[in-house]
């Protein structure tokens, strides 16, 4: 008897009636979020011992190469085969990453990846993200013309990444003051306004602050020394530039509403690597995902 789905073999009268009952329905088999392909086509092994039969050849790439079954690693299989690890590992769940030396953890909301054309399109959401100590509520990132070249290590190169970010307006206040302006810059918890402080003269002023195209400008209102009134024109804007971020990153504008901020950023090109055999058991152990 095959081990696969024959049609010609089907007979409705072999159908065990207490299969169709709905009350011996799982309710989970139902829920979308805990949907995977091996669960909608009936395997009868976890999705886990699959994916690891799917992903034999990442243990040795160059080996399976020399052996001739390249197809193993063309890129959309790897791309097929990595969207689905992580996402039915780490989905819903704290995942770690090693960005470049850094450790980034983050809830994995969802990952989606389509072709387009000849390049992928990425789409990450994550939660409750943690970067270097900044705490960022929510992401979602879309990479853009996405290319996957495998190898030892693996490379991927893509061409446009956008990023949406949100955040807590003392979370961006801690990240400018570390900018080496003359100002430190607070949230007055009881009239949500903006306060800055001279480091050197004693100032204290009310401020608005807007970022455009990687510039911070600050506008300066109401100003006091020790208790005495300045006067406006003693005080001019300031504009900060922002260009010191890694990889070409651009803050294209950032909007405050109410305690958050709203942050598009614009990452006009970056390349990375990572080892295949070292995704592969992250995966499996739950473990952190290193890119570099």
């Amino acid at each position: 008897m095959p081990s696969y789905f024959d049609p010609r073999n089907f007979d409705p009268r072999n159908l065990d009636p207490r299969n169709l009952d709905p009350r011996n329905l799982d309710p989970r088999s139902l829920d979308p979020r805990t949907w995977t392909p091996f669960r909608a086509a009936g395997a009868g092994r976890a999705w886990l011992d699959q994916w690891l039969t799917m992903t034999t050849a990442w243990v040795d790439p160059v080996a399976m190469l020399g052996s001739g079954t390249v197809t193993a690693l063309m890129p959309d299989v790897v791309v097929d085969a990595l969207s689905l690890g992580i996402a039915s590992r780490f989905g819903g769940q704290r995942i770690r990453l090693t960005l470049a030396d850094r450790a980034v953890s983050a809830e994995l909301r969802s990952l989606s990846v389509r072709r387009t054309g000849a390049f992928l399109q990425v789409t990450v959401e994550l939660a409750d993200l943690d970067w270097d100590g900044y705490p960022v509520r929510s992401v979602q990132i879309v990479a853009n013309r996405v290319r996957l070249i495998p190898g030892v290590p693996t490379r991927i190169d893509a061409a446009q990444i956008d990023v949406e970010a949100a955040l807590a307006t003392t979370t961006l206040l801690d990240w400018i003051n570390q900018q080496g302006t003359d100002w430190r810059i607070a949230l007055d918890p009881a009239t949500g306004k903006l306060l800055a402080t001279h480091q050197s003269r004693g100032i204290v002023a009310e401020v608005t602050g807007r970022i455009t195209d990687d510039l911070l400008r600050i506008d300066i209102g109401r100003a006091s020394w020790r208790g005495v009134p300045v006067p406006s024109w003693l005080l001019p804007s300031r504009t900060v530039p922002l260009s010191d971020l890694p990889n070409q990153t651009r803050i294209v504008r950032a909007v405050r509403e109410r305690g958050m901020v709203y942050i598009t950023l614009d990452i006009p090109q970056t390349s990375g690597s990572f080892d295949l055999g070292q995704m592969r058991d992250a995966i499996v152990g739950g473990t952190a995902l290193k890119f570099w």
